[in-house]
């Protein structure tokens, strides 16, 4: 019995200590969460310092910034050659390397180069990535040789199948010679599901392919060309280094000899990887003086493989340097989907609906602003789109986005799910992205309760989340955008603690329910028909800063003080005509962005001068004519300018505000050469479909801030003179559809072509 009792005791003392054991495992991976928690949100010991976070100054961005492309001349002219080389047969030119060697780069300024706008009238882009759909993947070819697709356009692709699409893209084509970038190819299978329908005419079409895979891109040439492109010289690193390092001038001259050596050691271990290039220059340029430089180096030489950078090393010690609040704003760009152009003015809504940003002194929404600035200074995010100053959309590249979904997942930032997997975050975290069916989403049992965001990216599902969702009391950030609905159910007033809401409507109306959410700061409804009716109970949605839609009828808006975007109103509505109860513009005392859509006769444009705050102003015809804009100069502060609609005449300069420096005209149907020469302050002009004459002249004293300017649809335009000592400082041009245009102006063969810009405040509106 003794014995039994001892072998009791110390089977006992086993289970005892093998539970010990488990708590330690435990307390460790608790242990080590904190601390990383503690190194994300910099928390630091009581009376110690916050060393290591960044205290640069933010920094604007400059109105236009240049887009050379470094390095690569070579290659650019070998490749260029091979398409434009008098070969009738469809050609396919690809072009493989490892990640971060500029592929898409290169892509893109062959793309944009002179020679191919004009050699090729039809040209599309799409981005295949690893995770991709053929119909999705036809519909972005479709609308990207487009240029955009009307609402009937729209709704006709979204009915197709896959069989149709195909169809459909190849008679579009048949007969065309063409340019297709099919970017990030990671399957051989994803070319083969859309070879057929680029029609094989002898006429010279051709079709350029990037990826990571060596067997991807010789297969997929079909015997054209295939490209490995090369890393970087020592000089081109140099100078790619410079211009990131030094934005204003790209020049180091002028820095102690100490930080040009440090530099040059840097960059020399990089081993001509653009990406590690541009992220080191990134990172330096908000470090001062060689001591800062050198900590730099130091940390850098402590993970050197091969004598060379570990690029991922390189990309967490830039990580590391963001501040608390940047960190949490980079991490949150993982939530979206690989290669997806994000709407950088969504996300900073998200950003302040997710509380990153604080309101203080300066607005959120610049403090929002300027962190997508230095994201973008620091090379941890790319400009994909612009209008003007503004970066309109952007991009993470797939190594830096990898890094924020693994330094996530490391602290249940949020979860994903997805065709691959099932992010183990997903269960604990409380912020969720879906990429994948949603319906599988809520077969997975999770407790909705506790989910404060939620992000849909699938498209075109029959299943319809959002009676779930209201399951989700704690909501903060709910965006559908992506999924169709019918209607708004009356249950949306119960997640009173929304602060970012994002749906897509087909008309419909909404109910007063939705004015219980007092918390909301964004209402984004992307919608086809004009919705009929906002309650009048809006006036309730105080902490209302955005409202994007198409609302026919607006009553108490004025009534909303901290309203900054109004997009789309309908024009009655500031009159007070047709039973309309007038907006009283000059409570507006927050306004910044407005956009207003004419559906009758147009009578006056004076309410605008109550308008004292206003900077950006979209006005939208499609029928009536524009009254005169003599009331616009009256908009101090009004920087952005887009008129769509006929207008009688061509205004005189003085009908616009001196304030002006970006300037929209499209459909104007002037009958005189529509160049604006003589606005002080503008910097940007694009003219679409504004003129039918056959000659348009840029004088000798024209444009003398000028520093992009775009061009479309010009379809009678032969001539275009630019004289000596015209656009002194432009940066940046753009011609498309100006077919019978033959001849490129002498003073902008030596300027970069840059690409379409992209309308703010105008996306999932068909009419503009």
């Amino acid at each position: 019995m003794d014995r039994v009792r001892t072998c009791a005791c110390i089977c006992n003392k086993e289970a005892k200590l093998y539970g010990i054991a488990k708590e330690i495992d435990l307390l460790r991976k608790r242990v080590l969460d904190i601390t990383r928690r503690r190194e994300l949100y910099g928390i630091t010991n009581l009376g110690s310092s916050a060393e290591g976070t960044s205290s640069s100054p933010l920094r604007r961005a400059t109105p236009y910034t240049d887009e050379r492309v470094v390095g690569f001349e070579d290659v650019t002219q070998t490749l260029l050659a091979e398409l434009l080389k008098e070969d009738p047969c469809r050609r396919v030119v690809s072009v493989y390397g490892m990640g971060g060697l500029g592929k898409t780069t290169l892509a893109r300024k062959l793309y944009n180069s002179t020679s191919a706008v004009h050699h090729f009238p039809y040209r599309a882009w799409v981005c295949v990535s690893q995770e991709y759909r053929t119909q999705d993947l036809l519909r972005s070819i479709i609308k990207s040789f487009k240029g955009g697709c009307n609402k009937e356009e729209l709704e006709m692709l979204d009915r197709m199948n896959e069989a149709d699409l195909e169809q459909y893209l190849h008679e579009f084509l048949k007969g065309h010679r063409y340019l297709v970038v099919m970017d990030d190819i990671w399957d051989k299978e994803a070319w083969q599901s859309l070879r057929r329908a680029f029609p094989t005419d002898a006429n010279g079409s051709r079709i350029i392919i990037t990826t990571r895979n060596k067997e991807i891109a010789i297969r997929t040439a079909e015997g054209s060309f295939s490209h490995e492109l090369r890393f970087l010289t020592q000089g081109e690193s140099w100078d790619l280094f410079c211009q990131k390092a030094f934005p204003g001038d790209g020049e180091i001259s002028c820095r102690p000899p100490a930080m040009t050596m440090l530099a040059r050691e840097m960059v020399e271990k990089c081993g001509g990887l653009p990406l590690a290039i541009v992220v080191l220059g990134g990172l330096l340029s908000y470090k001062t003086g060689p001591e800062e430089w050198a900590k730099v180096r130091d940390h850098i030489w402590l993970h050197l493989e091969n004598d060379s950078v570990e690029i991922w090393q390189l990309l967490t010690l830039s990580f590391n340097d963001l501040s608390p609040k940047l960190k949490l704003c980079f991490l949150y760009l993982g939530m979206f989907p690989e290669d997806c152009e994000i709407d950088s003015r969504k996300l900073t809504r998200l950003w302040m609906a997710e509380e990153f940003i604080i309101q203080s002194e300066q607005r959120m929404e610049d403090v929002a602003e300027d962190y997508i600035n230095e994201l973008i200074n620091r090379s941890l995010i790319q400009v994909a789109g612009r209008s003007w100053e503004k970066f309109v959309t952007c991009k993470v590249h797939d190594l830096l986005r990898d890094l924020a979904v693994k330094k996530a997942m490391e602290v249940n930032f949020f979860g994903i799910l997805d065709l691959r997997n099932i992010s183990a975050p997903l269960l604990h975290s409380r912020r969720h992205a879906i990429q994948d069916k949603i319906d599988s989403y809520f077969l997975l049992g999770l407790s909705y309760s506790k989910v404060r965001s939620l992000l849909v990216f699938t498209q075109n599902s029959d299943f319809d989340p959002l009676p779930l969702c209201f399951k989700m009391r704690s909501l903060r950030v709910l965006d559908l955008e992506n999924v169709q609905h019918s209607e708004l159910p009356v249950q949306i007033g119960q997640l009173i603690h929304l602060k970012f809401l994002g749906l897509s409507l087909f008309g419909g109306k909404l109910l007063t329910s939705i004015c219980n959410l007092k918390s909301l700061q964004t209402l984004e409804l992307s919608t086809y028909i004009p919705i009929g009716k906002f309650p009048p109970e809006i006036c309730k949605l105080e902490q209302l800063r955005h409202l994007q839609g198409c609302f026919g009828h607006l009553d108490n808006i004025d009534r909303l003080i901290n309203l900054q975007t109004l997009n789309y109103v309908d024009y009655l509505n500031w009159t007070g005509t047709d039973n309309l109860k007038e907006i009283n513009a000059s409570r507006l005392v927050s306004l910044r962005k407005l956009a207003i859509v004419f559906r009758g006769p147009i009578t006056s444009l004076d309410f605008f001068a109550k308008l004292e705050s206003l900077e950006t102003l979209i006005l939208v015809s499609q029928v009536y004519p524009l009254p005169p804009l003599k009331p616009l100069s009256s908009s101090t502060r009004l920087l952005y300018l887009l008129l769509n609609g006929a207008i009688a005449e061509l205004p005189a300069s003085s009908s616009f505000p001196k304030s002006l420096a970006s300037l929209i005209l499209t459909n104007s149907e002037f009958k005189v050469d529509p160049m604006l020469e003589s606005l002080p302050n503008l910097r940007s002009l694009e003219l679409i479909r504004v003129y039918y004459g056959k000659k348009i002249v840029c004088s000798a004293s024209g444009f003398r801030q000028l520093e992009v300017i775009r061009i479309s649809d010009l379809r009678k335009l032969e001539e275009w003179q630019v004289e000596e000592g015209a656009m002194p400082v432009i940066k940046g041009w753009h011609i498309h559809e100006c077919n019978k245009l033959k001849i490129i102006p002498e003073r902008l063969k030596s300027v970069p072509m840059v690409g379409k810009s992209t309308y703010p405040d105008s996306e999932g509106f068909s009419f503009i």
